[in-house]
């Protein structure tokens, strides 16, 4: 009788073991498929630094949202101190930020966040200076 219930428990023991790592393992399966969704370069915003003189930057940006939900738009610096934070709900987005009073080197990171999904999109915008010198010489 002893013999029978330690079989039947060894028995069980098994299984439930079995189907609990089963179960977990298609658990975190379907987790990893859900975390791994990519976006495609038609829902990518575009951000254009159009000019900088002194301390102003003017930047223009476009979104394409088009499911039309809610996002938020939120503009920080390199230090992370918010200098931009905003909900929108426009099909094409396309609007210009002036920003004054900061460096013309400094980095902006624009975070675009869907608050229907809770995904987000972020961008850093890095400055580039280039110095081109024309020079025509007409006679030695």
């Amino acid at each position: 009788m002893k013999k029978q219930l330690v079989a039947r428990i060894k028995m069980y023991g098994k299984s439930l073991f079995f189907t609990t790592s089963a179960i977990l393992i298609l658990n975190i399966a379907a987790n990893a498929q859900a975390a791994t969704t990519k976006t495609s370069d038609e829902e990518k915003a575009v951000i254009t630094h159009l000019q900088s003189k002194d301390a102003t930057s003017l930047f223009n940006v476009k979104y394409p949202n088009e499911n039309g939900g809610k996002f938020s738009l939120v503009i920080k610096d390199e230090t992370g101190a918010v200098l931009f934070s905003e909900v929108y709900d426009e099909k094409n987005f396309n609007k210009r930020f002036l920003f004054t009073d900061i460096d013309k080197d400094a980095k902006l990171r624009f975070t675009f966040s869907s608050l229907k999904n809770r995904t987000s999109q972020t961008f850093e915008i890095s400055p580039v200076t280039r110095v081109i010198d024309d020079v025509v010489v007409t006679r030695l």
